[in-house]
């Protein structure tokens, strides 16, 4: 039985093709207002309820991705899951030839019929034409037509002006158990739909093509680089001849890696974006120069095909000899953001620029109090971390942030907590909040460490969730002891800014962090200066900031519409920053597919950009902030060398113990060469010779592909392990290998 609108889409698409997911909307305002249909990918199916205040819809297809200018658009689309059709009179309502699987109240006595498929459609042309067709003989409204059409959902409201917001009900699921074929909806309504010519075709590319491409695509890449090949052909429709004949090619092919089987179990991976494009931009990157009539790969859904040069305004000169920080990036876009950069490094003893950012960006979150969102749904909340020596100044600049915030949140800000219920606790009275803390690095020690208590842990958690519940309800848990619950928060919004200095860092987080998605919530500002002290007045904060953040109290001033964290006031986006931000946000895909390190270190990087850059047009105009293209040129600047400093320095300090670990089960393997038996080819001369082959290593250590070339890498520079191109006996006749053995 269906009882939440969560529960009504679980149900709905509960047959998603790879790397699809569903699509809603909701707001609170009347329907016919614009600039309030923003659509938001559900990355997985999701038990929670939604808000019933809202007026609530779902797509009628999946999607694959959302494009940024086209919101939810027919060229990202997956499948089409359910057909509808819409304003059912009361009249009207019993004479359709087919019973809908379930019937919407979507205002006083006017219906809207849900016909479920059992088989979610693909082609898109036609889907399009079927609901099309489904829509002219069906009658009710016609207006809006094609595969991504909006249907609203039970248990939501009516906002619209005629009505007195009535409540979105499902009136029959009586039949919630029936799903239907494409070909029952045409025979029951006698449809006409032409058949789309050769729809599979339209997807792929001759072989001829194919060929052309894999004929300059190197063949000797890692095993994630094989990995991907492998899926682009499956996906441009591509034979497993093809690819063994490819293979073969390379110095390490190996015909048991490539059966039959491995190769039926491809598929398009449309997560990461590996299509038939990616198979072009493979080949283009690898000088490919022929013809391709790319109009035959333009609806793919996946990245551009040429690859696209980031705008750098942050030119590699102006980096700082200490810490590379770019220089450009100590100067803030708006005035109100520089002047609480002056603010902090005024009345900080010993000045730290790089640090005071961290100020910057924690003031202008905490101060938007969640009232304002990106066109995509993302609120402002930000985790900061100032890395700094000991006494080098780092306190200094959490110091600022909380005397100029003081006055708007003076009872918002908190510098310890006991555990996750104390943070629940407060963030349950003030809905949002600030954590400033001088000992984030042990703080986060104590609670992220493997042996850290239930109640520390429960910290994290908290924290995990907050950061993407800021537009939505925090759910939240009850105990065997009900005194121990945690109730519900609406739209928690909390802001983390802390102090460490590096070894403290280093020892709280581990690999295990970096993978979880708690590393990259945070944002990491680092400077190794310990700058001489500096004796000057206490500074007064300037009364344009001080008006500012009073000014913030209630967001934006708008006498027709009132914005509350349930209803933010959406912060658009021009042309200019939209192509900077979408640049940015293709040079993370790139790397989000590359590795699951890279993954990790990039997943919510253009997340964050989006958010620094809708703070900074809210300190430019808190009324009428528009993201420019200043203004993201600055947050993806700022990102890059985020992103740089944690692969650099973090993540490499994290996974060091590992690492090492790993490397010494692999020189131990290699210790053990002459003990093992491998019949196959000329393996086994080398093995009785105390060598080992890099094939023999891959299986014996089961460590493959980027991960076995770099520990071998390690051990061969630090002398554990040699290597050498060598000959097997004369009679084998056999070309120079590659082998290892243990110094």
């Amino acid at each position: 039985m269906i009882n939440n609108p969560s529960q009504f889409v679980n149900a709905l698409f509960d047959n998603l093709p790879k790397g699809a997911h569903p699509v809603v909307c909701g707001f609170t305002n009347d329907p016919k207002n614009a600039g309030q249909w923003h659509p938001i990918v559900l990355s997985s199916k999701f038990p929670k309820p939604l808000n019933k205040a809202m007026n609530l819809y779902v797509g009628v297809s999946s999607v694959y991705n959302l494009s940024e200018k086209k919101g939810y658009s027919a060229s990202g689309a997956a499948a089409l899951h359910f057909m509808m059709i819409d304003d059912v009179t009361s009249a009207k309502k019993g004479t359709l030839p087919l019973d809908p699987t379930y019937i919407i109240e979507s205002s006083p006595n006017n219906y809207q019929y849900i016909y479920k498929l059992i088989n979610p459609v693909t082609d898109r042309v036609y889907a399009t034409r079927l609901c099309n067709a489904l829509a002219d003989k069906a009658g009710g409204d016609t207006s809006s037509k094609g595969m991504v059409r909006w249907a609203r959902m039970p248990y939501g409201t009516n906002t619209k002006s005629k009505y007195n917001k009535p409540r979105t009900k499902l009136k029959d699921q009586s039949l919630s158990w029936v799903s239907y074929s494409v070909e029952d909806i045409i025979e029951a309504f006698d449809l006409k739909v032409e058949p789309t010519e050769d729809a599979e075709a339209s997807s792929q590319l001759e072989l001829e093509e194919i060929d052309a491409l894999l004929e300059v695509i190197d063949p000797d890449g890692t095993y994630d680089e094989w990995n991907t090949v492998m899926t682009a052909v499956n996906a441009a429709g591509g034979t497993y001849e093809q690819v063994v004949e490819w293979s073969q090619r390379g110095s390490s092919y190996d015909p048991k890696a490539l059966t039959k089987a491995k190769w039926d179990s491809y598929t398009p991976d449309y997560t990461n974006g590996i299509t038939a494009r990616t198979l072009v931009k493979l080949a283009i990157d690898s000088g490919w120069e022929g013809n391709l009539n790319l109009a035959v790969i333009e609806e793919f859904p996946s990245a551009e095909i040429q690859s696209v040069e980031l705008l750098d305004p942050i030119e590699p000169e102006t980096y700082t000899k200490a810490d590379k920080f770019p220089t450009a990036l100590l100067s803030a876009p708006t005035k109100i953001a520089q002047a609480i950069l002056d603010y902090t490094i005024s009345n900080s003893t010993r000045p730290q620029p790089i640090l005071a950012l961290g100020t910057m960006l924690s003031v202008l979150s905490a101060a938007t109090k969640n009232l304002y969102q990106t066109p995509t749904g993302l609120r402002g909340n930000l985790y900061l971390v100032l890395v700094g020596r000991t006494s080098s100044g780092k306190n200094a600049p959490l110091r600022a942030a909380t005397e100029i915030l003081t006055g708007s949140m003076a009872n918002s800000i908190v510098s310890r907590l006991a555990s996750g219920a104390a943070l629940h606790k407060k963030l349950v009275n003030q809905g949002n909040l600030l954590v400033s803390t001088d000992e984030i690095g042990l703080w986060l020690s104590s609670v992220m460490h493997s042996d850290a208590s239930p109640h520390s842990r429960q910290i994290v958690d908290i924290m995990m969730e907050c950061f993407t519940a800021a537009d939505h309800i925090f759910f939240g848990k009850a105990y065997a002891d009900s005194k121990n619950d945690l109730e519900d928060i609406n739209n928690p919004f909390l802001t983390v800014i802390g102090a460490t200095t590096a070894s403290a860092l280093f020892e709280a987080v581990e690999e295990k962090d970096i993978h979880s998605g708690m590393f990259n919530r945070f944002l990491f500002l680092q400077s190794e200066d310990m700058p001489d002290k500096v004796f000057t007045p206490k500074q007064q904060i300037p009364q344009p900031l001080k008006d500012w953040v009073a000014s913030m109290e209630n967001g934006v001033t708008d006498f027709k519409n009132f914005y509350t964290p349930d209803n933010p006031y959406t912060v658009p986006i021009d042309e200019p920053a939209l192509e900077t931000l979408l640049q940015f946000s293709n040079k993370a895909e790139e790397h989000i597919r590359k590795s699951e390190l890279e993954a990790a270190l990039w997943g919510r990087a253009d997340e964050q950009a989006h958010k620094i850059a809708m703070l900074l047009a809210v300190s430019k105009d808190k009324d009428k902030p528009v993201v420019t293209k200043e203004l993201a040129v600055w947050s993806t600047a700022f990102m890059r060398h985020q992103i740089k400093y944690m692969s650099e320095t973090i993540a490499k300090n994290a996974t060091a113990g590992k690492f090492e670990e790993g490397a010494m089960k692999l020189l131990e393997v290699i210790k053990q060469a002459k003990t093992y038996k491998f019949t196959r080819g000329h393996h086994q001369e080398f093995l009785d010779r105390g060598y080992i082959t890099r094939t023999v290593l891959a299986r014996k250590s089961k460590v493959k592909g980027a991960s076995l070339d770099e520990t071998l890498k390690y051990l061969i520079e630090a002398e554990y392990v040699g290597v050498d191109m060598v000959k097997g006996k004369a009679k084998m006749d056999c070309k120079p290998t590659k082998v290892f053995w243990a110094l």
